[in-house]
């Protein structure tokens, strides 16, 4: 599930990602309130990718359009991103598709056995929305300190 993408649509994204990779170690609300929602789309668009890098212990480019970005840097992307309630929604709808289309792709003989691929899919699988859900817990708590030192 995915969509390939060519070298210089590969390198925008790449160039994107690493500009505010830098900035949300400063600020971890570096992106922008007006690009939020482009860029949940973006990160939405390279699913497979994010599958990969939130999911798995990698060193290097990933499978599906070669992105070597690191696994922290995308985190801190995400939760950025995640300010907007919709922009993390369309990230979260992408890898609910990914990881539907990967549980699809195997044979009705991997769950009534001991398959460990769909059991490493799985485990990918539980490692990406671990991941998702922490960052979006992350945005909920602190907009919910915001508000309560506002209050104050």
């Amino acid at each position: 599930m995915g969509t390939h993408h060519d070298g210089a649509e590969t390198a925008i994204f790449e160039h994107m990602m690493g500009e505010y990779a830098e900035e949300t170690k400063k600020n971890q609300s570096a992106v922008p309130v007006t690009l939020r929602m482009a860029m949940g789309e973006m990160i939405g668009d390279y699913g497979s990718d994010v599958h990969q890098i939130l999911g798995k212990n990698m060193d290097g480019r990933t499978d599906f359009n070669g992105l070597d970005i690191d696994r922290g840097a995308l985190t801190r992307i995400i939760r950025s991103t995640a300010e907007d309630p919709q922009a993390f929604g369309v990230i979260h709808a992408s890898q609910t598709a990914v990881i539907a289309d990967g549980l699809d792709r195997f044979p009705a003989d991997s769950y009534r056995k001991e398959d460990p691929e769909l059991h490493a899919w799985v485990k990918q699988s539980s490692e990406v929305l671990g991941h998702l859900d922490g960052t979006r817990g992350d945005v909920i708590y602190d907009l919910g300190q915001a508000q309560k030192d506002a209050n104050s």
